[in-house]
């Protein structure tokens, strides 16, 4: 059943780093929080990070990193969202992040783009390709560079008003028929 909006405890006054897909060890969640600790330790910001995703195989350390974290309290996982309240999340976060090790289209990219949404990802496998010169790329393998593209964009107004646009400009480019084929292609090399 949807995810009522009574039922979600969140203050969009504050702002949010945002991560949306399954919580599993391939999206690299454990490297977001990595960064998001040093964020919060180094530059002291004021935000928080929300993961949005039903539970994935081996997401126990993901959790584990969670509950370790000094500003666990900050982090909040939300299983499931309606398509109304996901919008609501992409279009209210500062940034999305999706450093993932592997990809076979990156459809969450692809919206928060469509909602103007700054994206940090992955400079591997598909992503490259969905996002172009639209965001920023990072080695998902280095939680100090994930960090830092980060704070480029918080820190930053115009920057993130530019990717905004560019995001917005790149994610029209995608049809949505050329996005359900390209998905297609990425499920059956999957199976």
């Amino acid at each position: 059943t949807p995810v009522l909006q009574s039922q979600i405890d969140h203050d969009f006054a504050k702002p949010y780093i945002l991560f949306v897909s399954t919580i599993e060890p391939r999206k690299n969640i454990e490297g977001i929080i990595t960064a998001f600790n040093t964020l919060k330790g180094k530059y002291k910001i004021p935000h928080q990070l929300v993961l949005v995703g039903q539970d994935g195989w081996k997401s126990e350390p993901i959790f584990n990193a969670i509950a370790n974290s000094q500003w666990r309290d900050e982090i909040h996982h939300l299983k499931y969202l309606s398509d109304e309240l996901l919008a609501l999340f992409y279009s209210q976060a500062s940034v999305f992040v999706y450093p993932s090790y592997y990809e076979g289209f990156g459809l969450p990219v692809l919206e928060a783009m469509n909602w103007g949404t700054p994206v940090v990802t992955s400079n591997i496998t598909s992503l490259p390709e969905v996002v172009g010169d639209a965001g920023l790329m990072v080695d998902p393998r280095d939680a100090e560079h994930i960090g830092e593209a980060l704070w480029q964009i918080i820190s930053d107004q115009e920057l993130s008003a530019k990717l905004s646009q560019e995001g917005q400009a790149r994610a029209n480019l995608f049809s949505w028929e050329r996005t359900a084929q390209e998905t297609l292609k990425a499920y059956k090399t999957i199976l």
